[in-house]
């Protein structure tokens, strides 16, 4: 019944007391600890109220608030909570305020129960404490080691991210490392694959090729496995006479120089190509060469293109010299032809007017055979620039130069052979055979001399398809004749200038120099090239190379034949127009000698005013030739133009331009080369003016 009345002030606490919790929690501005404080002694107040309300069914709250204070404040506040506890269980007991309540206990038992009732309480309450104290400890250790543990995992989750993004920028990097340099690889690839050079790498401290691009299998014909496996492949492939050169460059290579050689490699075919090597000394820091690289560069078309041009330009060079020959030859045929004509033509008087005992006859043939030998000088130096009056007609080279090697065989000692091997086909050239007897001739006797008391020259002719070679000029099918002999030889300077006017290794005196430049004017005129081959103590051969001709030849007894008497004459009227007044006076008196009426003019003005004062009687025109050659033209043309019908005779040193152009342009026109001889100009003459005008022959 107690409790029941007691119950209203029961349900008042209980309200005050949620009412205060809650307005508590509403209350964040306040600290935890006051909050815990509060909560506590609330707990606290409650159970002492209620203890004093209803008994000690109440003590369930002053366990609540030691516990609550344990867990809010700490095992020391649990503590201090279970002491104030005890006192105040105590105090209310020994105050008597609850003992009434106490049931079950006599009165005078009440304290003593009371004590009993209170020392287990706090006993109970102190275990409880502890105990919810230690777990809390424990609570608090397990959850110190594990934010230890979460802080050192998140430590080390964090190093581990950031090794992580470490981890990923570097093997970003790395792949795009390996990508960079795969790309490198494969421009690398492309380059060392495609290129024609060669790149190198070689290791002189090992003796190790690092590397070597695939081209050096196309230029030095050899496997790249040799040149790994041994650097002595390299210079295996080294021409043997560049060796030394190339062994030389790697010793200034080792020495630390870079160099720049050119050489030749041969092919185990036994091609031979042109290379230049290009090589670079790679230094370390104490500036001892640590590698060699290098290109290797195939020259060969290069090498080609400069064999090529320098023949070309020594063409050229000897283009401008036979030009420059060829000038003074003009010169010379010129002035000297007319001395010479002069000199032949009084000995040829002389000797016509002389007994056969006369003791002056032997005089005048040595002046007739000086004038003579002149002349062929003369004529040696306008073969060479390819301006002596020739007579091209189509032949068998194999006839003329087997009859001319047998001719020749009497001149040459008995102890000196001579063969002549004419080659398979029909070997047909179009030139004069006057020249191709006097190429034979000059070449026969200069291996003659090159042979000296005891050898063989051996003289041979076949045919040839193609270009003979660079220097050759002579395309398509082509007559090859050699003179081959065993003498002494030369060297590569001779060789040089043997061709060469006036370039002679004889005696002064003892040759002209003039015979091989003969026989090269007569080639290049004929559209023909040739070469010399020979080294000292190995003999020499010379070889001509001419076009073969297609056209039939023209057998020698064809050959226009005209007879010729002693020294014909005339009794027709002669305009002769000669500038020296020599070979005017000498030609002048000849003529009158032979019955015709001569007038003479000193020049073209002279000329035309002779030609229009007798121009009714005039038949011939003799005038010589005149610089330049077109002035020979004008002067017959104009004269010409004032004696119809009139025929002209030009005496030349040399044919001047094109003949047969001539020959349609001036139809009256006809030639007499000089030297000439009284007999020549008598035939010459007569036969003009014994021609008609519509199909004149020209000499």
């Amino acid at each position: 019944m107690a409790l029941r009345a007691q119950i209203p002030l029961v349900a008042v606490i209980d309200t005050l007391a949620v009412l205060v919790v809650y307005a508590l929690l509403l209350a964040p501005r306040l600290s935890f600890r006051i909050r815990a404080v509060v909560f506590s002694l609330i707990c606290y107040m409650v159970g002492t109220g209620l203890l004093v309300a209803v008994g000690p069914v109440s003590q369930v709250y002053l366990l609540a608030y030691s516990l609550l204070s344990t867990m809010l404040l700490g095992t020391r506040a649990g503590s201090i909570s279970v002491l104030i506890n005890g006192i105040t269980l105590f105090a209310l007991g020994a105050s008597g305020l609850a003992v009434e309540n106490m049931a079950s206990a006599p009165k005078e038992e009440a304290i003593t129960a009371w004590s009993v009732v209170t020392s287990n309480f706090v006993f109970v309450n102190v275990l409880l404490v502890l105990s919810l104290g230690a777990m809390l400890k424990a609570i608090e250790s397990a959850l110190v080691l594990e934010q230890s543990a979460r802080g050192v995992a998140e430590h080390e989750r964090s190093a581990l991210l950031r090794t992580n993004v470490s981890l990923r920028s570097e093997i970003d990097e790395r792949k795009r490392a390996e990508q960079a340099l795969a790309e490198s690889d494969e421009r690398f690839r492309e380059l060392a694959e495609n290129v024609r050079d060669v790149f190198y790498n070689y290791d002189p401290i090992n003796d190790k090729v690092l590397y070597v691009s695939p081209s050096y299998e196309t230029i030095w014909g050899r496997p790249l496995s040799g040149v790994y496996a041994s650097y002595l492949d390299y210079f295996e492939g080294v021409h043997p006479e560049d060796r030394a050169m190339v062994m030389e460059a790697t010793e200034r290579q080792l020495a630390g120089e870079a160099t720049a050689t050119e050489g030749r490699v041969v092919h185990p075919d036994g091609t031979v190509r042109w290379v230049r090597d290009h090589a670079y000394p790679v230094l370390d820091e104490s500036g001892a060469v640590r590698r060699l690289v290098g290109t290797v560069q195939d020259i060969t078309e290069r090498k080609e293109a400069e064999a090529v041009r320098e023949a070309l330009e020594e063409q050229l060079r000897e283009a401008h010299k036979l030009e420059a020959v060829g000038r003074l030859a003009g010169g010379i045929a010129h002035d000297f032809n007319n001395m010479l004509t002069i000199i032949l033509g009084h000995a040829s008087l002389a000797r016509e007017a002389l007994e056969p005992s006369d003791p002056l006859l032997e005089s005048i043939e040595s002046i007739a055979h000086a004038g003579k030998r002149c002349a062929e000088l003369t004529q040696q130096l306008l073969a060479y620039a390819r301006r002596q009056t020739i007579s091209p007609r189509v032949l068998d080279l194999d006839e003329i130069a087997g009859r001319t090697t047998a001719m020749l065989h009497g001149l040459l000692p008995s102890t000196v052979a001579i063969r002549w091997i004419p080659g398979t086909g029909e070997k047909r050239v179009k030139m004069d055979p006057s020249q191709v007897e006097q190429v034979l001739t000059n070449l026969i006797l200069n291996a003659r001399d090159a042979v000296g008391e005891r050898g063989t020259i051996t003289v041979e002719s076949r045919l040839a398809f193609g270009p003979a070679d660079a220097l050759s000029q002579v395309a398509g099918p082509q007559v090859v004749l050699s003179v081959r002999d065993d003498g002494c030889g030369m060297n590569a300077v001779t060789a040089s200038k043997i061709f060469d006017p006036f370039f002679t290794t004889k005696p002064i005196g003892q040759a002209s120099g003039l015979g091989l430049s003969t026989v090269y004017g007569i080639v290049k005129q004929n559209g023909g090239a040739i070469e010399v081959k020979s080294e000292p103590g190995e003999g020499a051969e010379f070889r001509l190379y001419l076009p073969l001709c297609t056209e039939p030849a023209v057998p020698a007894a064809a050959e226009s034949k005209i007879a010729r008497p002693p020294m014909p004459g005339g009794d027709e009227t002669i305009l002769l127009a000669i500038d020296n007044t020599a070979m005017r006076t000498f030609v002048g008196q000849m003529l009158a000698r032979l019955g015709y009426t001569v007038l003479s003019a000193a020049n073209a003005a002279e000329a035309q005013r002779i030609a229009e004062s007798h121009a009714s009687g005039i038949r011939l025109l003799i005038f010589d030739e005149a610089k330049p050659p077109a002035d020979n033209h004008d002067l017959a043309a104009h004269i010409a133009q004032a004696v119809p019908g009139l025929r002209s005779l030009l005496l030349r040193a040399y044919p001047a331009g094109d003949v047969q152009k001539q020959a349609h342009d001036f139809p009256n026109l006809y030639y007499l080369g000089k030297p000439f001889t009284v007999s020549e100009l008598s035939l010459t003459v007569r036969r003009v003016l014994g021609e008609a005008p519509s199909a004149p022959p020209h000499s």
